[in-house]
């Protein structure tokens, strides 16, 4: 996958790495993130310099056409969200590796997509996280969604205490999705 540039110029974040159960935990308790490494958060990538990492973004990919007809494509099951994920997971299953080539630059504005559907497309965002953890990560399942029930209803606390009314909102909305919704 390419850099990957904003509207304004300004370099954003293009490789993330694989779900693990310190990424769950640290959704739920994000001060946590203080007192560990950039390494151990799986965020330790330098964007400025190509190397092998575990997923780039899926706004801009480059693969060829046997490996992507060989590991089966893209999911239909994702939508929007985690296919790049998915994607990569099954490159690397099938042996290969995937790779971040900081020379090969795009502009991305993002967001066209979602800026008019928030809440609707950040739940389908939720909802296909958890696909893909019951899909390659089955022991994180309830792992997830305690975490998720924690960092959202602690994140709905805080912004009606300070009445922030509109986040609260979003966030209380995640907060029910993984208390009632999440199976």
């Amino acid at each position: 996958g390419p850099a990957v540039f904003n509207q304004n110029g300004n370099q954003e974040p293009s490789v993330v790495s694989h779900i693990t159960t310190l990424s769950l935990i640290s959704l739920a308790f994000p001060f946590i993130n203080f007192f560990i490494s950039k390494k151990k958060q799986g965020s330790f990538y330098s964007l400025d310099k190509s190397a092998y990492v575990d997923v780039v973004h899926g706004s801009c990919m480059f693969i060829s056409e046997k490996l992507y007809q060989n590991v089966g494509g893209m999911n239909e099951d994702f939508f929007l969200y985690s296919e790049e994920r998915d994607l990569c997971l099954k490159i690397e299953k099938a042996g290969f590796r995937v790779f971040f080539y900081y020379d090969a630059q795009i502009n991305h504005i993002g967001g066209g997509t979602s800026k008019n559907l928030f809440l609707p497309l950040e739940i389908e965002k939720h909802r296909s996280k958890k696909k893909l953890i019951q899909l390659y990560y089955p022991h994180l399942v309830f792992l997830n969604k305690i975490c998720g029930i924690i960092g959202y209803g602690i994140r709905t606390v805080v912004k009606v205490v300070s009445f922030n009314k509109f986040k609260a909102r979003q966030f209380g909305t995640l907060f029910f999705w993984y208390l009632f919704k999440y199976k």
